[in-house]
C-alpha cells in the first residue's frame, strides 16, 4: 500500500511537471513564435500612398520598430527554453541517478532554435510577399480603385524635358533599400540552440533560396511598369515646342509676314485650346504601384501656354490702344483747336485749315475706327483683360466723332460771319506795305553790304542788321499773301523784297564762311606747339571742308573781296599744314631747329610754355617751302640711321660667342660651326650613346637633337650687320653720324674675318684632334703629332681667353693674340694636313683597296692596326666584295683560319694568314690568302666535278665554286660534243639530255624542306645558269651547230681550268679573261636571257679594246646588275658608286687609282649624274687609266702627277638614265672611253620561267606565260599612276615569295599558289578604282580559283602562330593607340608586313590624314610585341638641303661632316639588337632620292661622297612616306615596295570616333550625332 502511495505521489509530481511545461511552450514559446510569424517587417496601409521621402522615413523607423521587437522575443522564446530545461532538471523526483543527457537538451534547444528561425523566415517572406504584392499595384492602370498606388510621383516640366520626381530610379532604389533594412532585422537576432556556422539569423534567412529570389524579384519590380510610365510621358511630347522654341523668335517671325486680325485670331484660338486640353488632363493617374501626380506638369504646361498667348495678346493690345490713343488724342486736340477765338487774318487760316482737315477725315473715319474695335472685341473674346477705361474709351468712340463733327459745323458758321470785315482790313494793310517794301530797297542799294569798296569785316556788321530787318518784312509778306489767298483775292507782288531775299541768302552765305574761316585759323595760331601734334589731322580735316564749301558758293560771289581773301587764307593755310606735320615729327632735333631759323630768319623760343603755331605762321614757310621740306626729309632719315645705328649697337652688346662641349674637353667648340643642321658624327654618336633607344622615335624631328646653330646665326648676322652699315656709309643722310658708322665697319671686319679664320682652325683642328688622339698613327707620325700638341696648346689658349670675356666683339676686336695666332694656327694644321694626306696616299699605295675607305675611316683602320679583331668590321666599308667576317686562332690570335660572307657561308683558308705587322701588309695577305683558298678549292673542284654525285658536289663546295664547277662540267661536256659532233651524230642529243637531267635532278633537290637558307641559295643559283646553259645547248642542236668554233658557240661564256697556265679562263667570244678569285658568298645570279648574253659579248668586247662599258637604258632593265653579274662570272670585285653631284674630280681620281693598282672593277651608277666640270676632268683620268693598259704598262703617271701601279685586269663601267632631272650630257671626249650597251627590256617571261624552276615549280613555262601576259596587261589597262611598278624589281619580289609559298605548301596547286601570290603582292599598291580591273583580270587568267586573302595560318603551323599573333597583336596595338579597327585599314598593316617581308625599301604613299604613319607605328608596336624590338626614326628630307642630308665636304679643309640622314644611317647599322626603320616622312623628289639608288636596289649600301660605304644591315628597312610620286624618276619607283593608302582607305569616320573618346562622355555624345548629320554632306558638297 504504502508502494502504491509513493507511486501516485510521483505520477502527481510528473503530472504536475508536465502541465507547467505545456503551460511554458503554450505561452512564452508558441505563442512568441506565432507572433513572430504573423509579424509584419514592412508598413503597407492599403488606403495609404506615400512620397519617396515619407516612405523611406516611414519604413526606416517601422522595420527598427519590428527589428527591436524582434529581439525581445527572440531573448524571450530562448529565457524560455532555458526555463523549462532548467525546470525538467529540477523538479523534484525519485530517480535522481538518472540525469538529462547534454545531447538531448542540445537536441530541444536546436528544435526551438529552428522553430525560431522558422518564425523569422515565415515574417520575412510574408514581409517580402505582402510588399511585391502591394509593389504589382493596381491591374487597370490608370482607374479609381479603393487600394490606393503604393507611390506618390510627381510629374514636373525640368527643361529641356517632362520629368519624374522621384524618378523611377530612386524609387527602385528606395525599395532595395527597405528590402536589404528587412533582411538586415535579422542581423540583431542572435542565433542560440547550438546552431553552428551563423552568429545571427540574417546569414541563414540571406541563404534561403525564396528569399535570395524574392529579393531579385524585387530589385526589378518597377521595371515592368517603366515602359508604360515613358509612354504616358512621352504623350506630353506634343507641347514640347511651348519650351523649346524660342518665343521672342518665333513672334518675330510671325511678325515678319505681316499678320492680319485674323491671323492673330487663328493663334490666339490655338494657345486657347491647349489651355483647355491641358486643364482636362487628369490630375493623378495610376500606373501600377505608382500614382502620377501631374498637377504641377499642368500648372507649368499651361503657364507656358498662357505665355504664348500672352506675348501675342499683349502685341495685338499694344497695337490697338496705340491706334485709339491716337485717335482720342487727335479729337481732343481738334476739339481745342476749334474753340480758338478768332482775333485776326491768321486765326482765320488756322481755322479754316483744321476744318479743312475733318473734312478729309470724314470720308475715312470709318477704316480707323473699326480695326480699333475689332481688336479689342478679339481680345475680350479670348480672356484678355483690358483695362476699363480704354474699354469706355472704345464704347465712346463713334459718339465723340459725331460731337466733333457738331462742333465743326458751328465753328464754320461763325466764320462765315466774321470773313467781310477781316477783308476790308487785309487790303488797306496790303497797300501800306507795298510802299515800305520800295523803302527798304533804296536803303538796301544805298546803305547795305553790298556797297564796292566796302571792307569785309564792315560788310558783314551791315549784313547783320539788314538781315534782322529784312525778318520783319518777310513776316508780314508771308501773312497778307496767304490772307489774300484766303479770301480769294488776287496775291500782290513785292519784287523788291524778293530781290533783296536772295541777295541777303547769298551774302550771308559767303560773309558766314568768311568769318568762320578767319576765327578758327586765328585761334590755331594760339595752339601751343606741343599741342599742335595732335591736332594737325583735326586742322587738316576743318581747313578742308572750308575749302568745299568755298567750292560751293555761287560764282557770282567770286570776284568779291570777301571771296578773295577767304580763299587765300584756307589755302595759305592748306600748304602750310604738311609743312607744320614735318615740323612736328619725332625725327626733328634741336640741330634741325636751328636749321629752321637759319632759313626763315626768325628766332624762336623752342619752350614748350612759349612756341606757339602763330610763330611758324608769322615765319612765312611757304616762300621757302622748298628748303623746309629737303630738311624735313632729311630728319627724317637721320632718324632711321640712328635707329639703325642703336640697333646694330645693342645687338651686338648681347651677342656672344657660344661654345658647346667636345669629346671631354669640355666647351672648347663654336657651337655648330658648320651648316645648320650638320654635325660631327661623333657628336650624333655619343649624343645616342647617351640617350635610351626608345627616345629616338620621339624625337624623330630631330629639332633638339641638333645643336643650336648660334655659330651660323653669328656668321649670318655679322653679314647683315657689314650690308646695314655699307649702305649707311654710303647714304648722304649718314652725315651726323660719320665717324661712328666707320668705327664699326671696321670692327665687324674684323670680327668677321676673326671669327672666319676661327672657324676653318676649329674645324681643322677637330678632324686632327681625333687623328693624333690616340692609335697607332701618333707612333708613325710622331713629328706632326708633336706639331699638333703645340697647335692645341695655343688653341686651348684661345679659347680659354673667349670664355672669359664671351661677347663676340670684345674678345675679337682690338684682341692682338687673336690676330696673329689664328694665321700662325691655320698654316701649322694645313702642314699636318699635308704630311697626313700624304701619309694616306703612302698607305693606299700599299694596299690599293683602301681608296674605296673615306679618310676617317682609313684613319680609324690604321689607329687599330695592331688589334686585327676591331679591324674586322671595317671589311664591307669597300675592302671586300662578301669577305665579312674572319676567325682567329685560339691559340695563336694573330692567325686567322677562317673567312665567312654575308650570308655566313664558312670558308676553312687553305694556309692560316697571318695577322701581323703594319695593317695594310695583312689585309694584303688577307687577299691573297682569300685568293689563294678560292683558286686551290676550284682546281680540286675541277677534277671533282665529274667524280662526285652532283648534290654532294654542290653542297660540299663554296657556293661560288660550286657554280663555276657546274659551268665547267658543262663547257666541258659542250666542247667535247661539238669536237665529236662531226663523226658522232647523237651525240649532240646526248650532251642535251645529260644537261636536261642535271637541271631536273636539282629542281628536285629545291624541294626539299631540310634544305638551309645558304643551300636553297646556292642551288637556286646552279638551277638559274645551268638553266640558261641548257637553253644554250637547245639552241646549238636546233641550229645543227657542230664545229666548236661556229659562233653560236664562241659567243657563250665558257668556263676552262688550263693546267698550263694553273688558272681558270673564261672565254667570251675571242676575248680570254682570268678569273680572278675573289670570294664572292653566297649571291643570286641573274637569269641570262638573249639581252644578257648581248651585254656580256658587248662588255667583253669593250674590255678586249682597252675600254670602259656605258650601259645605259629606262630604269628596271639591269644595268647596274649586269655589269655586276658579269664581275660575278669573272670572280671580280665589282666596286659600286652611286653617284651625286656632290662628286668632285679628286674624289673621283682617287676611286680611279684605287681600281687601276687593284684590278678590280668600278661600276658608276647614275654617272650622269656628277656636274658637267667634274666629268671633263674624269675623262682625262680614265683615258690614262686605259692608255696605259693598252700599252702594257706595269706603272704609268697619273693626271695628278703621282706615280701609280697598274692592274691590267681592271674594269670601267658605267650606267646611265638617260632624260631624268639632275642628268647631264656626257662630254664627246669621255663618250669616246665608254663602249655603249643600250639596255632594254629584258625578255620577262624568260625570268619569269627560270626563277620558278629555281624555286620548284613543275609547271614553270605554263606558269611564267601567265605571269607575263598578266604584268602585261596591267601595264596596258590599269590608270597610268606614277606608283605603279611591273618592272624586275617587283617581279623577283613576287618571285621570291612565290618560292616561300611553293616550300611551305609542296602539296597545294603550284597554279593556286600563284594567283594567290599574285593577287596578295600587288593588291597593296593599286589605287581603290583599278582594284576591280585588277581583280577580274586575275579571274580571267585563273579561271574558278578562288582564294582568301594571304592568310598565312594555312601556310603552316608556325606561320600560322605568327600570323595570328600579328593580328592580335595589331589589334591590341592599335587599340592601346586610341585608334580604331576599322577593317580596310587594318588590311593595310598586312600589306605592309607582307611587304616588308620581302623588301627593305617600302613606300607608304597617299594623301596626308590617310594614317599611313599609324600604320608604319602600329606595325612596327605589335612586331616589337612579338619579342624583336622594333624602333623608328623619323625626319622629313624636304627640311633640309641634300649636303645637310647626306654630308658635305668642305672645299676649304677636305674635312667631311656627315648630314642627319647619313648619321642615322651608320648607326642604324651599328646597332645589332634591334629592328631600325629610318622613315622619311615628306615629298619625294629625284633631287635627293636618287642618291638613294643603290641603297634600295640589290647592292644595299649607302654610298657617299667621301667614299664611305655603310652597309644596309638585315635589321634595317629605309621607309617612305610621300603624298604622290609625281616627282620620283622610274628607277626609284621600281628600287621600292609600294602600297597605296588611298583616302578611302580610312575616311573621317575613325578620326571622329578616335577624337570622340579623348572628350567626356556627355561631349561625345553631343558630338558624334553633329558629326554623324553633317559632315559627309558638307564633304560632298565642297568634292
Amino acid at each position: 500500500m504504502m508502494w502504491i502511495v509513493l507511486k501516485l505521489q510521483g505520477l502527481q509530481r510528473l503530472e504536475d511537471l508536465v502541465h507547467k511545461i505545456n503551460d511554458l511552450l503554450d505561452n512564452r514559446v508558441e505563442a512568441n513564435l506565432q507572433a513572430i510569424s504573423k509579424m509584419r517587417l514592412v508598413d503597407l496601409p492599403v488606403d495609404r500612398s506615400f512620397t519617396y521621402e515619407d516612405f523611406v522615413a516611414t519604413q526606416a523607423k517601422f522595420v527598427k520598430k519590428q527589428a527591436e521587437m524582434l529581439a525581445v522575443k527572440n531573448v524571450e522564446v530562448q529565457h524560455s527554453i532555458e526555463d523549462l530545461i532548467e525546470l525538467a532538471q529540477t523538479h523534484p523526483r525519485e530517480n535522481l541517478d538518472v540525469q538529462l543527457d547534454e545531447q538531448s537538451i542540445s537536441s530541444f534547444r536546436g528544435h526551438y532554435s529552428n522553430a525560431m528561425y522558422q518564425a523569422i523566415l515565415r515574417a520575412t517572406k510574408s514581409s517580402f510577399a505582402a510588399m511585391k504584392k502591394r509593389l504589382a499595384g493596381i491591374s487597370n492602370a490608370g482607374a479609381a480603385s479603393a487600394e490606393r498606388p503604393f507611390f506618390d510621383v510627381s510629374v514636373q516640366l525640368t527643361v529641356p524635358r517632362v520629368t519624374m520626381n522621384p524618378t523611377l530610379d530612386d524609387i527602385q532604389a528606395a525599395i532595395n533599400a527597405t528590402a536589404k533594412k528587412i533582411l538586415s532585422c535579422g542581423k540583431q537576432l542572435q542565433v542560440w540552440g547550438g546552431k553552428a556556422g551563423a552568429a545571427t539569423y540574417y546569414d541563414m534567412i540571406a541563404r534561403d533560396k525564396e528569399i535570395v529570389k524574392v529579393v531579385l524579384l524585387l530589385t526589378g519590380s518597377i521595371e515592368g511598369t517603366k515602359e508604360s510610365v515613358l509612354e504616358y510621358i512621352s504623350s506630353f511630347d506634343k507641347y514640347k515646342f511651348l519650351w523649346q522654341k524660342d518665343l521672342a523668335t518665333e513672334y518675330a517671325a510671325f511678325m515678319s509676314t505681316s499678320p492680319s486680325l485674323e491671323d492673330f485670331e487663328s493663334e490666339l484660338k490655338k494657345y486657347m485650346a491647349i489651355e483647355q486640353e491641358i486643364s482636362q488632363v487628369a490630375p493623378t493617374h495610376n500606373i501600377g504601384s505608382l500614382a502620377l501626380e501631374t498637377q504641377p506638369l499642368k500648372y507649368s504646361l499651361k503657364s507656358e501656354a498662357a505665355s504664348w498667348k500672352a506675348q501675342y495678346a499683349k502685341n495685338l493690345h499694344k497695337q490697338g490702344s496705340e491706334e485709339l490713343k491716337t485717335f482720342d488724342a487727335y479729337m481732343r486736340d481738334t476739339t481745342l483747336k476749334l474753340n480758338r477765338k478768332v482775333e485776326d487774318l491768321e486765326d482765320v487760316r488756322f481755322i479754316m485749315g483744321v476744318l479743312k482737315e475733318i473734312r478729309e477725315k470724314e470720308a475715312n473715319v470709318d477704316n480707323l475706327i473699326n480695326p480699333i474695335e475689332d481688336m479689342y472685341s478679339l481680345l475680350m473674346r479670348y480672356e484678355v483683360r483690358v483695362p476699363k477705361e480704354e474699354t469706355d474709351m472704345v464704347g465712346d468712340l463713334r459718339y465723340s466723332w459725331k460731337k466733333l463733327r457738331k462742333l465743326s459745323t458751328d465753328v464754320s458758321d461763325n466764320l462765315a460771319r466774321l470773313q467781310v470785315g477781316f477783308k476790308r482790313e487785309l487790303i488797306k494793310e496790303v497797300r501800306l506795305f507795298v510802299l515800305d517794301a520800295q523803302e527798304f530797297r533804296q536803303d538796301w542799294e544805298a546803305n547795305g553790304p553790298m556797297v564796292p569798296g566796302l571792307d569785309p569785316m564792315d560788310a558783314v556788321d551791315r549784313l547783320k542788321k539788314f538781315q534782322l530787318m529784312f525778318e520783319v518784312r518777310k513776316h508780314k509778306w508771308d501773312n497778307y499773301s496767304s490772307g489774300e489767298e484766303l479770301f480769294g483775292l488776287p496775291v500782290t507782288k513785292y519784287p523788291e523784297l524778293e530781290k533783296t531775299e536772295k541777295e541777303v541768302a547769298m551774302l550771308d552765305r559767303l560773309y558766314t564762311l568768311y568769318v568762320t574761316v578767319i576765327t578758327t585759323i586765328r585761334g590755331f595760331g594760339d595752339l601751343f606747339w606741343v599741342d599742335v601734334v595732335e591736332q594737325i589731322d583735326t586742322m587738316t580735316e576743318q581747313v578742308n571742308n572750308f575749302q568745299n564749301q568755298a567750292k560751293k558758293l555761287p560764282k557770282a560771289l567770286r570776284d568779291w573781296q570777301a571771296f578773295v581773301d577767304c580763299k587765300k587764307v584756307i589755302d595759305d593755310f592748306l600748304e602750310e599744314l604738311p609743312l607744320f606735320q614735318q615740323l612736328a615729327s619725332k625725327a626733328m632735333r634741336p640741330r634741325h631747329w636751328k636749321e629752321v631759323m637759319r632759313i626763315t630768319g626768325k628766332e624762336l623760343n623752342l619752350a614748350e610754355d612759349v612756341f606757339k603755331l602763330q610763330h611758324l605762321l608769322d615765319c612765312k614757310l611757304l616762300k621757302v617751302r622748298d628748303d623746309m621740306e629737303e630738311l624735313t626729309n632729311s630728319a627724317v632719315k637721320e632718324e632711321q640711321i640712328e635707329t639703325k645705328l642703336a640697333t646694330v649697337g645693342l645687338d651686338w652688346a648681347e651677342q656672344n660667342l657660344v661654345f658647346s662641349d667636345y669629346k671631354t674637353r669640355g666647351p672648347v667648340i663654336l657651337k655648330a660651326s658648320c651648316a645648320a643642321l650638320c654635325m660631327k658624327a661623333s657628336c650624333i654618336d655619343q649624343y645616342y650613346r647617351d640617350k635610351p633607344t626608345e627616345l629616338v622615335k620621339q624625337e624623330a624631328c630631330f629639332g633638339h637633337m641638333y645643336m643650336a646653330s648660334e655659330t651660323a646665326e653669328l656668321v649670318e648676322k655679322l653679314e647683315d650687320s657689314q650690308m646695314t652699315l655699307g649702305s649707311m656709309a654710303s647714304n648722304r643722310y649718314s652725315a651726323p653720324f660719320r665717324e661712328e658708322v666707320n668705327g664699326w665697319i671696321t670692327k665687324l671686319s674684323t670680327v668677321s674675318e676673326i671669327v672666319e679664320q676661327w672657324l676653318m682652325v676649329q674645324s681643322m683642328w677637330m678632324y686632327m684632334e681625333a687623328v693624333f688622339s690616340g692609335g697607332d698613327i701618333v707612333k708613325q707620325l710622331p713629328q706632326e703629332a708633336k706639331r699638333f700638341q703645340n697647335i692645341d696648346k695655343s688653341f686651348m689658349k684661345i679659347v680659354t681667353n673667349a670664355l672669359e670675356t664671351k661677347n663676340v666683339v670684345a674678345t675679337c676686336f682690338g684682341n692682338e693674340m687673336m690676330k696673329t695666332m689664328l694665321p700662325h694656327l691655320l698654316e701649322q694644321l694645313e702642314l699636318c694636313q699635308k704630311s697626313l694626306s700624304a701619309y694616306l696616299e703612302t698607305k693606299r699605295a700599299e694596299f690599293p683597296r683602301f681608296y674605296f675607305v673615306s679618310d676617317p675611316t682609313l684613319l680609324e683602320i690604321l689607329s687599330l692596326g695592331s688589334d686585327p679583331p676591331s679591324v674586322v668590321p671595317h671589311f664591307q666599308s669597300g675592302l671586300f666584295d662578301s669577305l665579312t667576317n674572319v676567325s682567329f686562332d685560339k691559340v695563336d690570335k694573330t692567325k686567322m683560319i677562317e673567312m665567312f660572307s654575308q650570308q655566313g657561308e664558312k670558308v676553312e683558308f687553305e694556309r692560316p694568314v697571318e695577322a701581323k705587322g703594319m695593317v695594310e701588309v695583312w689585309l694584303q695577305k688577307l687577299v691573297d690568302g682569300m685568293q689563294g683558298t678560292v683558286k686551290n678549292t676550284i682546281k680540286r673542284a675541277y677534277r671533282n666535278v665529274q667524280e662526285m654525285a652532283l648534290e654532294d658536289f654542290i653542297f660540299g663546295h663554296p657556293a661560288q665554286i660550286a657554280l663555276l664547277g657546274i659551268q665547267f662540267q658543262w663547257t666541258a661536256d659542250t666542247q667535247a660534243a661539238l669536237t665529236l659532233a662531226r663523226t658522232d651524230k647523237s651525240i649532240m642529243s646526248k650532251n642535251m639530255k645529260k644537261t636536261e637531267a642535271i637541271l631536273r635532278e636539282m629542281v628536285m633537290i629545291t624541294l626539299r624542306g631540310e634544305l638551309t637558307k645558304i643551300q636553297r641559295t646556292n642551288l637556286e643559283t646552279c638551277i638559274t645558269i645551268h638553266m640558261h646553259q641548257k637553253e644554250s645547248t637547245e639552241e646549238l642542236v636546233k641550229h645543227k651547230i657542230k664545229d666548236p668554233t661556229d659562233f653560236e658557240w664562241l659567243k657563250q661564256a665558257r668556263f676552262y681550268w688550263r693546267e698550263d697556265k694553273d688558272t681558270v679562263i673564261i672565254s667570251v667570244c675571242d676575248v680570254d679573261f682570268e678569273y680572278s678569285y675573289e670570294y664572292l658568298g653566297v649571291k643570286e645570279r641573274l637569269v641570262v636571257t638573249p639581252l644578257t648574253d648581248i651585254c656580256y659579248v658587248t662588255l667583253s668586247q669593250a674590255l678586249g679594246m682597252f675600254l670602259g662599258g656605258a650601259p645605259a637604258g629606262p630604269a628596271g632593265t639591269g644595268k647596274t646588275e649586269t655589269t655586276k653579274d658579269l664581275g660575278n662570272t669573272l670572280g671580280k670585285y665589282v666596286v659600286v658608286f652611286n653617284c651625286s653631284d656632290q662628286m668632285d674630280y679628286k674624289g673621283m681620281g682617287k676611286i680611279y687609282k684605287g681600281l687601276a693598282q687593284s684590278g678590280l672593277w668600278g661600276c658608276f651608277d647614275e654617272f650622269n649624274r656628277i656636274n658637267l666640270d667634274v666629268l671633263s676632268v674624269c675623262a682625262q683620268q680614265v683615258y690614262c687609266v686605259l692608255s696605259a693598259i693598252r700599252e702594257r704598262k706595269k706603272q704609268f703617271v697619273f693626271t695628278d702627277g703621282s706615280l701609280v701601279s697598274l692592274d691590267p685586269r681592271v674594269g670601267f663601267f658605267i650606267t646611265m638614265n638617260p632624260g631624268y632631272a639632275g642628268r647631264q650630257e656626257l662630254p664627246e671626249n669621255l663618250k669616246a672611253l665608254f663602249r655603249g650597251v643600250t639596255m632594254m627590256v629584258p625578255n620577262r617571261q624568260i625570268i619569269m620561267k627560270v626563277k620558278l624552276a629555281a624555286c620548284g615549280f613543275q609547271e614553270n613555262d605554263v606558269l611564267s606565260k601567265k605571269f607575263f601576259v598578266l604584268y602585261g596587261l596591267c601595264e596596258q589597262q590599269l590608270s597610268k599612276q606614277a606608283h605603279y611598278d611591273f618592272g624586275l624589281r617587283n617581279i623577283l619580289s613576287v618571285l621570291r615569295t612565290a618560292g616561300a609559298a611553293k616550300r611551305a605548301n609542296p602539296d597545294k596547286s603550284e597554279v593556286f599558289l600563284m594567283m594567290r601570290c599574285l593577287r596578295d603582292m600587288n593588291m597593296s599598291k593599286f589605287v581603290a578604282e583599278d582594284v576591280p580591273l585588277f581583280l577580274s583580270l586575275i579571274d580571267d587568267l585563273f579561271p574558278a580559283l578562288k582564294a582568301d586573302r594571304a592568310s598565312f595560318p594555312e601556310i603552316s603551323a608556325a606561320l600560322e602562330k605568327l600570323q595570328s599573333m600579328m593580328w592580335q597583336i595589331t589589334l591590341q596595338v592599335v587599340l592601346e593607340r586610341g585608334l580604331q579597327l576599322h577593317p580596310n585599314w587594318l588590311n593595310k598593316c598586312i600589306q605592309l608586313y607582307e611587304t616588308y617581308l620581302v623588301r627593305h625599301g617600302i613606300m607608304l604613299v597617299g594623301p596626308a590624314g590617310s594614317g599611313k604613319s599609324a600604320i608604319c607605328e602600329c606595325l612596327a608596336a605589335a612586331l616589337t610585341e612579338l619579342g624583336t624590338k622594333h624602333v623608328i626614326w623619323r625626319m622629313n628630307p624636304k627640311a633640309i638641303t641634300a649636303p645637310q642630308m647626306f654630308g658635305r665636304m668642305d672645299a676649304a679643309t677636305g674635312d667631311w661632316t656627315d648630314g642627319v640622314f647619313a648619321v642615322l644611317w651608320r648607326r642604324a647599322a651599328k646597332n645589332k639588337n634591334q629592328n631600325t626603320w629610318i622613315v622619311l616622312d615628306g615629298p619625294v623628289d629625284a633631287i635627293w632620292i636618287e642618291n638613294l639608288n643603290t641603297v634600295l636596289d640589290d647592292n644595299k649600301v649607302l654610298t657617299l661622297a667621301n667614299g664611305d660605304r655603310i652597309l644596309m644591315t638585315p635589321q634595317m628597312k629605309a621607309m617612305f612616306e610621300p603624298e604622290n610620286l609625281s616627282n620620283a624618276s622610274p628607277a626609284t619607283v621600281s628600287r621600292a615596295g609600294i602600297i597605296y593608302v588611298s583616302d578611302s582607305e580610312l575616311g573621317w569616320g575613325p578620326v571622329v570616333a578616335s577624337w570622340l573618346q579623348t572628350r567626356r562622355p556627355a561631349e561625345a555624345a553631343a558630338l558624334k550625332p553633329c558629326f554623324e548629320k553633317y559632315v559627309e554632306r558638307v564633304l560632298d558638297f565642297i568634292r
